[in-house]
């Protein structure tokens, strides 16, 4: 976007950051021996960090999933719901040229987004597409995610 020739975007990408959607989750488990309660920690996420500065997490959530499991189950299930639920903090919208892009886009792939400046600007995934064939004409609309602001990288390759 905003990249002159290289532009391949038709209408400006709308960015959306949601600074609630991060959750905290408090999470136990009961020992079967004694019948206390063991908390749980929220385990730092594995995955690739696409945002320099993730969102925090402003609201806390009881798991009442999680009473029943074994430990490693519970810090499992624990990860994979703060996970998710930090995803989501930036949301990008809008609609690509592909025929002007040269590769059509794909549902959990990684894309870089460029010109649209620090704060949005680096890679992201593709959460939701939707193709626009009609003869001489390929369009994309699509739905991007990452959780937070700024990129990770200085420089997007080409």
């Amino acid at each position: 976007m905003n990249m002159g020739a290289f532009t391949n975007v038709d209408s400006p990408i709308n960015f959306n950051f949601n600074a609630l959607q991060a959750i905290k989750p408090e999470t136990s488990i009961s020992d079967e021996e004694s019948g206390a309660s063991i908390s749980i920690r929220v385990p730092k996420s594995p995955g690739q960090a696409l945002a320099s500065k993730p969102a925090k997490s402003l609201r806390t959530e009881v798991l009442r999933c999680t009473n029943k499991l074994e430990k490693i189950l519970a810090e499992k299930e624990t990860e994979s719901f703060a996970s998710r639920s930090r995803e989501n903090a930036v949301t990008a919208t809008g609609e690509v040229d592909t025929v002007r892009y040269g590769y059509v886009l794909e549902v959990r792939q990684l894309v870089g987004v460029r010109g649209v400046g620090k704060s949005y600007g680096g890679y992201y995934y593709v959460k939701q597409v939707t193709h626009r064939i009609k003869r001489g004409e390929y369009k994309q609309s699509f739905t991007l995610i990452r959780e937070g602001q700024g990129a990770t990288i200085q420089r997007l390759e080409v």
